[in-house]
């Protein structure tokens, strides 16, 4: 993995699976986002937390800001 990039031999690493197509189906069966590539297909780390529920929580309403502050 570099800077959160999840190429082809990162997903064969964590899926256990080695055709692009079998990783890609695996992907989408896990609700992974991903783009398609000569290459194979890549994610980001952000996105598989993101399909494991590991985002962290948005900020409460009140969140100690005024309302002039977007």
């Amino acid at each position: 993995m570099t800077d959160g990039i999840l190429r082809l031999a990162d997903l064969r690493a964590i899926s256990g699976l080695h055709k692009p197509a079998a990783i890609e189906r695996w992907l989408r069966r896990e609700g992974i986002a991903f783009k398609s590539s000569p290459a194979g297909p890549w994610t980001t780390l952000a996105a598989v937390n993101a399909a494991l529920g590991a985002l962290p929580k948005a900020p409460a309403a009140d969140d100690g800001y005024g309302a002039d502050v977007a």
